[in-house]
């Protein structure tokens, strides 16, 4: 091997360390739930703040790589693969959220990093509607979407937030409850499959709820 060839092999490995140790130092503050700047990041991780800047031109992109370093150095279960794996994934991720809450409630009320957590989501909700797929088929078309939103809102960190939070349960009993909900709609979906229905609240419910709705307006407004 050539002087040349060795050097930029271990130039590669020294930059890539040094990108890996200024996405460790952003994780740690906004675990400890420091204030994350630019500056305080190239302290954390013993290098300059050009340095960062270097490697992540603006925050955007720093957020972003934050946010996918997280996942994978944090200990995020995998996406579930069998629809039998979607309780147990929920209380994982359950586990999961709470093992690394400063962390993951900081994502949650940090604008940029919402948005960052939003680019993650998309990929789990690709992967949950093909796995819904055969347990909606059943249902037409606007009710399988509403189907869907119903399995997707609960599995959302911000369930999982509230339920340890403002209902002080566990991380794993909150889990639990998450995974309880997910298998009621599954088992109400394998009903309604059964009874050949297509929509997932019988349309005399919808219409009284309307007629609720509209004296409450009526009343209001008078």
């Amino acid at each position: 091997m050539s002087r040349r060839a060795y050097d930029n092999s271990l130039r590669t490995e020294q930059a890539e360390q040094t990108k890996q140790r200024i996405l460790q130092a952003a994780v740690e503050m906004v675990s400890d739930g420091q204030v994350v700047a630019t500056a305080t990041i190239a302290a954390r991780a013993g290098v300059s703040e050009p340095t960062v800047y270097r490697y992540f031109p603006n925050r955007e992109l720093l957020v972003a790589a934050v946010a996918e370093y997280a996942n994978s150095r944090l200990g995020s279960p995998p996406i579930p693969t069998t629809l039998d794996e979607l309780g147990t994934s929920a209380i994982a991720m359950a586990l999961y959220m709470g093992r690394n809450k400063t962390f993951i409630r900081a994502g949650m009320r940090d604008p940029e990093y919402r948005e960052a957590r939003a680019k993650g989501r998309k990929q789990r909700v690709g992967s949950m509607r093909k796995l819904l797929a055969p347990v909606v088929a059943h249902l037409d078309e606007h009710d399988r979407e509403v189907a869907f939103g119903a399995f997707v809102s609960v599995m959302r960190g911000e369930t999982w937030d509230y339920l340890t939070s403002e209902l002080d349960l566990t991380d794993e009993d909150a889990g639990r409850a998450i995974a309880f909900v997910l298998d009621a709609c599954t088992d109400k979906l394998a009903q309604l499959a059964r009874k050949k229905r297509t929509k997932i609240v019988d349309e005399a419910s919808v219409k009284r709820a309307r007629e609720l709705d509209a004296d409450a307006d009526k009343k209001g407004r008078g």
